[in-house]
């Protein structure tokens, strides 16, 4: 068990802070292995636990096993003579645990080593089976769709569970895939929402509950710029205040620039979106009369007063926003940072 990984994926990234575990703490309670860290700036323990047995043709060995622990790190090694036409299995069960939402409690850590992992396998085969039963899209006459299909359908799966609907979870821009970034919470939901909405609408459901969850923290951001009603914020975390950052790497001219990536405000129509979206699919009216019908009108008089009225075209604009083309933050000659 390494408490020692570091975020290395993106290579312009590499000279920033990439550690976010503290050092952490090993122990070897009841003949397992465990290591408990704890993220540098949220605060969230994490723990891990590891029981490994060896088995030679299917019998438990008692095998010699040697211990370190190192900083951040313990682990076990086994040291055996291995002869031909035997064979020879080393089983590893692992329970992982954060104290979010619930504190980590001693008697809530299964006894590994009452586990075996046949059992373990088949009783998640036969979750996924019925997983699958709901989730699945058959494509007939292409078998690359089909699995391509089915990849996608897994990565979704992974990513927003429904096991997670009573946690208070946003999901991650690309997942859990990648480190790019930063698992900040983007507008990712509007691209996913369609599928869970069909098939494990709870997923969707929770995570417009996330949104309403910091509906107050929209209206900050709103206040702070001059506005009425809820802006939520380009990018987001824990609490729903704003993480954007100010400051982007430029790594052709190697220079700090200004980000205003912040600028993407529609965001706020992306969640307005699904949660319309959300109510065509199922009609739960309860959700619309309890979050949704509140969270719709916040940020309707948010656009409304972004808006101006132009007496020389006679229409209503609205300035000092990005598009979809995030990649042109503003014309070359705008007068202001907020577009021009």
């Amino acid at each position: 068990l390494d408490g020692n990984v570091v975020n290395y994926g993106v290579e312009r990234y590499r000279p920033l802070a990439n550690r976010h575990f503290e050092k952490g703490t090993s122990s070897v309670p009841n003949g397992d292995i465990r290591l408990e860290s704890r993220t540098t700036s949220s605060r969230i323990t994490v723990s891990m636990q590891a029981h490994h047995e060896l088995y030679v043709d299917g019998r438990m060995s008692k095998e010699e096993r040697e211990l370190s622990r190192e900083e951040s790190a313990v682990a076990e090694a086994f040291t055996l003579n291995v002869t031909e036409n035997r064979r020879y299995e080393l089983e590893k069960i692992v329970w992982i645990a954060t104290d979010r939402p619930w504190p980590i409690e001693e008697a809530t850590m299964p006894r590994l080593s009452a586990l075996r992992y046949d059992e373990l396998l088949a009783s998640h085969r036969r979750r996924w089976k019925r997983i699958w039963k709901e989730a699945d899209l058959i494509v007939e006459g292409d078998r690359f769709a089909q699995r391509t299909a089915r990849l996608h359908i897994y990565h979704l799966l992974t990513s927003a569970s429904s096991h997670n609907r009573r946690m208070d979870v946003g999901l991650p821009a690309r997942g859990l895939h990648g480190e790019a970034y930063r698992g900040h919470i983007f507008w990712d939901e509007l691209f996913i929402a369609p599928f869970f909405n069909r098939t494990f609408p709870s997923v969707t459901r929770s995570h417009l509950h996330y949104r309403y969850l910091r509906l107050e923290e929209a209206r900050e951001i709103a206040r702070e710029q001059g506005y009425v009603g809820a802006l939520y914020p380009w990018q987001s975390a824990d609490t729903g205040e704003r993480d954007s950052q100010q400051l982007h790497y430029n790594p052709r001219s190697g220079e700090w620039d200004p980000d205003l990536s912040g600028l993407q405000r529609h965001i706020s129509i992306a969640i307005a979106y699904n949660i319309c979206e959300y109510y065509r699919t199922t009609g739960d009216t309860e959700f619309m009369n309890e979050q949704g019908m509140e969270m719709l009108l916040e940020i309707g008089r948010f656009w409304a007063s972004a808006a101006t009225f132009d007496e020389a075209d006679g229409r209503y604009h609205i300035n000092g926003v990005m598009g979809p083309d995030e990649f042109h933050e503003r014309y070359p000659d705008a007068s202001s940072e907020e577009g021009g």
